[in-house]
């Protein structure tokens, strides 16, 4: 049959068939010079559509980590004592604020 009575048959586009004749996935004999004189058996048209078209996507197994190290036990004051160190500014509860734009100004 022809390429284009076999996607007639299949009921589909004549270019499916013809994408599928030119990446080899479909079998097809060429009697004559041009592309219209490509002929389909079949047989090799029902092996083509019984044939499934994807990939199962391949999943890698999960990643493992390893053992996690403990928390650090340092206590309160040891951990400020690092931070001062390091260079940054702890700020100690119940210090005074310093004074923004909009508190400067007395209500009217």
């Amino acid at each position: 049959m022809t390429v284009a009575q076999a996607a007639e048959q299949c009921e589909c586009c004549p270019r499916t068939l013809r994408r599928a004749i030119d990446t080899g996935q479909l079998v097809a004999i060429r009697l004559g010079v041009g592309p219209k004189s490509d002929r389909i058996h079949p047989d090799d048209l029902e092996a083509f559509w019984r044939k499934p078209r994807y990939q199962p996507v391949q999943v890698p197994p999960p990643f493992k980590l390893g053992p996690l190290p403990p928390p650090a036990s340092d206590d309160v004051a040891a951990r400020i004592e690092k931070l001062l160190n390091a260079g940054r500014k702890v700020a100690k509860r119940g210090a005074a604020k310093l004074p923004t734009k909009n508190s400067s100004k007395k209500p009217v």
